[in-house]
């Protein structure tokens, strides 16, 4: 019902807490916070956005933050966004996302334009239309309330998702009017709606209050809705943006700041900053001013649909142009914007007076004080000195006052007293080169650091000194007495310390990290803290500790050492600026931790460049009001640790994103983040993790360090990396473990675990391994026994091989004795016979017949050494002697011989004794041939076919019957014994008239 004003405030059940503004001059409230500088950053699609348009944000409570665009839906974690669209995923109907909302029980609530509502809930996606109980399918806006519904506003009508069940809320009340374009709740739960016809309070299920143009809106058409932690409720319209309290009414317009008279959405910051999103920009009231924010690029926002402040205190911004984070300013920068005449600056200092000093190189010194920078122009009226200061190098005030200025080159050295310059130069004892450092000690000793040498000012002179007093090293970088009195001097071959008129050196060698000394400083406990190329070193009660980057350094290059008023250390680099707590230091060498927590800044935190300079000193310093100058390539950055330090102490969630197992996902972009155990298909071992830190302060520096248990003895620290690799993992079980690191250096309080089970391939389980034992086995014994079996057939044919030899030499034995013997016998017979014979033609006999028998000893023993010689263990030496001794035999009885031969024979091995025994068989039957045949003609046939040596001799005589030979005599069946003796075949064939026909076939191994 639409009650009237007067009643709304005499029941304070229903003004919800409302906020009342005054207008600018007579406000009755104020917003504590001070307004303070906000640095934008910009991702767009180029940087993996869907889509420009940013329509919705949340953050859920896994950390991740959810950006909706009119082309689909994106999962940020600082670095990558992962796209969720109507491809991948077939539940989102429309990829044009409109709003999103996070239940209690941690479904992710997605609104399109046209395609219902999509929930995600367990890494599944759903749907549900108007066909499940929706209003309809073109959703305005969601909202999660405190009491577990959800609220869901759609161009037909307005429902409320509450225990399982859709209700049609517009139909029930019979009051709500128009689109619902936004909610909220008040501190006492009462629901606040948004919409076209105005500001609807809804309670039990009733619009109780209704806020419109006659209540003193700037419109009717409401956009936007907040009920804020004062109980104030502001109402954005059409018209502007109003605020309610009491009663009264505040408004806000363009006239009076606002960016634009459209409001399109409301937030309030845990500062209690109300942010302003409207059609043209985006504004916070601060004081109750109203303030414009820019964007990355100087110019206002455009059309900004949403607003949102993570967990860590970022703000995000959702606009046309791309998702934005607004994050405190924390450094500032005096650039020539500010009033610098260049913006190379090399030195600063504070003198007594507060005034802080600029040395930049190219534009001489400038002045700031009370916020506005001056160039020091007195230097013009210098005479005679063409380059005058414009080249600024160190600069120092001693205890009179006076201002020492060094340049480069061959400036010289400047000193301003009373506004008037007085130059020294060669001409008073310095070297014609640059003047690097300018420092008084506490005996008012002024020295001066060049790039040739160390000087002292003595007797209005300039003396040089450190050689002859054993200084190392000439270009002297930084200069620093301490406590004790003792002055060191760091320089390009280490640190120097000068003690009783002597210099001692420091130096790799003993402890040093670095040969080049960049930056001293003395801190409160007597500690000498020493920057170099190399690193950070500590020297306390003489021990020197060492400080890199293995132990988490941002950089071991530290140009500058300054330190504030909360134990911090703050160095400069070429890579920026980075800051650590001196406990983290101590820590490490009290050997308590190993790692120390870097905190460093870039170009995201306000350095106008990272690029900070060490040519000269001081290289930055720390002004009376505490805070931290540092000199850049691009300007003069400053911050102040009381105020724009917002470190980041939440610990950073870290999630296991995407297992890759030999080049496969086995999660699909679809996919939330995965828990519990990862079944891996049988592969090579080939594995990629895929983590992330849910830490957006700055999400690029967040650090990592992982292990996977049963490969892995330790923690590997990898820095910045996302990805795990592994590469020949053995089948198994396993859990990968992985923890994050913060940009302010807080680590995750719990790891995230990842189960991996890498199944084996067939040839990896171990019944086949055992199969492969047990046929190793059977082949190994199988082996073994034909090993066995060959060693005892070769051992067998040696035994063979010898018995052949023992028979071979009985056999040659028995040759000699039966033939040789009996022939020699034979011609000692005859010889004694020849003795007495009594007439010469007796005796011309007889030795006739010894001679005869000596010859057929000398043929036995050629054919007994040529049987026995083992160059003649071969078919073609076998056949040429036969064919040989043939022809010379038959010669002799004047019968000719015909030969027929295979053609080339194979070099076939013949052993000695088939040579001896075929040789033997020849000759008796060339013998019996020439004694008994009476023939005219002879053929000798030798032919090899199928492995079988033939051998046939024939002749044309008479012939005999082969029963009556043998019958009489022994020769036929000797013979036949010797061929059957070495496995041959003997036949004879023959009959009286006919002539005879002798085959030998002896089996031939090739």
């Amino acid at each position: 019902m639409n009650l009237p004003r007067s009643h709304c405030l005499r029941r304070p059940i229903f003004l919800f807490g409302l906020l009342f503004l005054f207008a600018q001059s007579r406000c009755a409230f104020a917003i504590t916070n001070q307004a303070k500088a906000y640095m934008s950053r910009l991702w767009q699609t180029e940087d993996g956005l869907p889509q420009n348009s940013v329509q919705a944000i949340i953050q859920t409570r896994d950390g991740y933050l959810w950006v909706g665009t009119q082309n689909g839906l994106a999962r940020f974690d600082g670095v990558h966004f992962t796209v969720f669209d109507d491809h991948t995923v077939p539940e989102i109907k429309r990829p044009h996302i409109t709003a999103l909302c996070e239940s209690k029980d941690g479904t992710l609530w997605i609104g399109t334009e046209g395609g219902g509502v999509t929930l995600l809930k367990g890494g599944v996606f759903s749907h549900v239309s108007q066909a499940d109980g929706l209003a309809g399918d073109v959703i305005r806006s969601l909202y999660a309330s405190r009491d577990g519904s959800i609220w869901i506003s759609t161009t037909k009508g307005l429902t409320r998702y509450r225990q399982g069940k859709f209700e049609n809320v517009t139909e029930k009340s019979r009051t709500a009017q128009g689109i619902v374009r936004g909610f909220c709740e008040d501190a006492n739960g009462n629901l606040w709606m948004a919409t076209t016809v105005g500001v609807n309070g809804f309670k039990e299920d009733a619009v109780v209050e209704h806020w419109t143009t006659a209540s003193g809106l700037r419109g009717d058409s409401a956009t936007a809705v907040l009920s804020d932690s004062k109980s104030n409720l502001w109402v954005g319209v059409v018209g502007g943006l109003s605020c309610l309290k009491d009663g009264e009414v505040t408004s806000y317009t363009k006239k009076t700041g606002l960016a634009d008279n459209r409001v399109t959405v409301l937030y309030e910051d845990r500062e209690g900053t109300i942010w302003v999103g409207t059609y043209g920009g985006l504004n916070r009231l601060v004081d109750g001013q109203l303030i414009a924010e820019m964007n990355s690029e100087g110019q206002p926002y455009d059309w900004v649909n949403a607003i949102l402040q993570d967990r860590e205190g970022n703000l995000w911004i959702g606009a046309k142009d791309g998702l934005s984070r607004l994050r405190p300013r924390q450094f500032t920068s005096y650039t020539a914007r500010e009033g610098l005449t260049h913006n190379n600056v090399v030195s600063v200092y504070e003198d007594k007076q507060g005034t802080v000093w600029i040395g930049t190189w190219g534009g001489g010194p400038h002045q700031l004080k009370n916020g506005v920078i001056k160039p020091f122009r007195s230097w013009h009226r210098i005479e005679n000195y063409p380059h005058k200061i414009e080249l600024v190098l160190g600069m120092h005030e001693d205890h009179l006052g006076q201002f020492w200025i060094g340049t480069d080159f061959a400036g010289g050295l400047f000193r301003l007293n009373e506004g008037e310059f007085h130059r020294y130069n060669q001409s008073d004892g310095l070297s014609d080169v640059a003047v690097r450092v300018v420092y008084e000690d506490s005996k008012q000793n002024l020295w001066v650091g060049t790039s040739k040498g160390l000087f002292r000012w003595k007797d209005a002179k300039f003396l040089p000194f450190g050689e002859k007093e054993g200084m190392a090293g000439g270009v002297i970088r930084v200069i620093l007495e301490d406590k004790n009195k003792v002055l060191w001097v760091g320089t390009e071959a280490g640190l120097n310390s000068l003690r009783d008129g002597r210099f001692s050196n420091l130096n790799p060698t003993n402890g040093l990290l670095g040969n080049l000394v960049y930056a001293l400083h003395e801190d409160g406990e007597g500690s000498l803290w020493i920057g170099t190329h190399g690193g950070l070193n500590r020297l306390k009660e003489g021990k020197l500790t060492a400080y890199t980057t293995a132990q988490g350094l941002f950089n071991d290059d530290v140009f500058e050492i300054l330190e504030d008023a909360f134990g911090y250390l703050w160095m400069s680099c070429r890579m920026g600026v980075f800051s650590v707590r001196k406990s983290d230091l101590e820590r490490i060498d009290r050997g308590e931790a190993s790692t120390i927590s870097c905190q460093s800044y870039g170009k995201g935190d306000g350095l106008v460049s990272v690029e900070c300079n060490s040519v000269a000193k001081p290289a930055g310093c720390r002004t009376r009001d505490g805070r931290l100058w540092f000199p850049t390539a691009k300007g003069l950055v400053v911050v102040d640790p009381k105020n724009n330090m917002h470190r980041t102490e939440l610990p950073p969630p870290v999630v296991i994103e995407t297992v890759i197992a030999d080049r496969n996902r086995l999660e699909t972009s679809a996919k939330l983040p995965h828990s519990g155990k990862v079944s891996v298909p049988p592969g090579s071992g080939e594995l990629e993790f895929h983590y992330t830190a849910l830490s957006f302060a700055a999400p690029e520096k967040n650090r990592f360090k992982y292990k996977l248990e049963g490969v892995d003895t330790d923690w590997k620290d990898v820095g910045s990396r996302r990805v795990a690799y592994y590469n020949n993992i053995k089948p198994g079980d396993y859990h990968f473990r992985v923890m994050a690191c913060n940009n302010d250096g807080v680590w995750s309080q719990a790891d995230a675990i990842l189960q991996l089970s890498l199944e084996p391939h067939y040839w990896q389980t171990w019944w086949f391994r055992l199969s492969v034992i047990v046929i190793t086995l059977s082949l190994v014994t199988t082996g073994a026994l034909t090993i066995t079996k060959r060693r005892m057939q070769l051992r067998l044919q040696r035994l063979e091989q010898q018995q052949a030899i023992e028979r071979e030499r009985a056999r040659i034995a028995q040759d000699m004795h039966d033939d040789l013997g009996a022939r020699l016998t034979e011609i000692l017979l005859l010889n004694t016979a020849t003795k007495k014979s009594t007439t010469l033609e007796d005796a011309k006999t007889g030795i006739g017949k010894v001679s005869n028998v000596a010859r057929e000893v000398i043929d036995s023993l050629d054919a007994l050494v040529w049987t026995v010689n083992p160059k003649n263990d071969s078919l073609p030496r076998l056949s040429s002697y036969i064919c040989e001794y043939a022809g010379a035999f038959l010669k002799i009885a004047s019968i000719p011989c015909r030969f027929e031969l295979s053609g080339d024979l194979p070099n076939i091995p013949i052993s000695s004794e088939v040579r001896h025994n075929v040789l033997l068989v020849v000759k008796e039957a060339l013998n019996n041939v020439v004694k008994y045949s009476a023939t005219t003609e002879v053929w000798l046939r030798l032919q090899l076919r199928d492995s079988t040596l033939r051998i046939a001799i024939e002749d044309n005589g008479k012939g005999f019957s082969i029963a009556d030979a043998g019958s009489q005599g022994n020769g036929l069946s000797n013979m036949q014994r010797r061929i059957e003796s070495i496995h041959g075949c003997f036949q004879i064939v023959s009959e009286p008239g006919k002539g005879t026909r002798l085959l030998i076939e002896i089996p031939i191994r090739k």
